[in-house]
């Protein structure tokens, strides 16, 4: 089964944020049926193949794997301040070199500046890095909820055309 144009389009416009409903919109369904459309596209076994085989593409073009995004992650995830920052005899606060920082502390600083204070050091948010470590080992589930919402009879021609292509296998 080949894919039509707007389900090829979806597919390139899913890979953009990971939404299937802006992906749908984006791809020219109707914005009102979008977030019903989108899931079911996913649902579909030819645009999963479709999505899996442009991940990989761009995977392969911009080098980055699931090992590397992990380590990534590891390093914001587990690297604390007092990693880079330690505290003088005198009870100063002091920025380690970066020379005698690892890779992976060096990762996970988001920023260094000069302040009219001093030295200013933002981390790399290292909630979100446990959250998304989470989320990709298992730990935790999303939640959807799915309702009809609405009569077929409300719902306009390209509407429900939308939706029964988008159920096509």
């Amino acid at each position: 089964m080949r894919l039509n144009a707007k389900q090829s389009a979806f597919c390139n416009e899913y890979l953009v944020d990971f939404n299937a409903t802006q992906a749908a919109i984006r791809a020219g369904y109707a914005k009102r049926t979008a977030n019903r459309t989108g899931p079911r596209l996913l649902s579909n076994v030819v645009v999963q193949g479709k999505v899996a085989e442009l991940v990989a593409e761009r995977s392969r073009e911009s080098r980055a794997t699931i090992e590397r995004i992990i380590r990534e992650l590891c390093a914001i995830a587990f690297t604390r301040l007092t990693d880079i920052v330690y505290i003088d005899e005198d009870g100063l606060a002091k920025v380690r070199p970066t020379s005698v920082l690892t890779d992976d502390q060096q990762r996970a600083i988001e920023s260094i500046s000069q302040t009219q204070f001093g030295v200013k050091i933002k981390m790399h948010d290292k909630t979100r890095a446990i959250e998304l470590l989470g989320r990709h080992l298992g730990m935790w589930l999303d939640r959807v909820e799915v309702s009809k919402g609405g009569k077929a009879e409300d719902l306009t021609e390209e509407e429900l055309r939308d939706i029964l292509d988008a159920d096509e296998d």
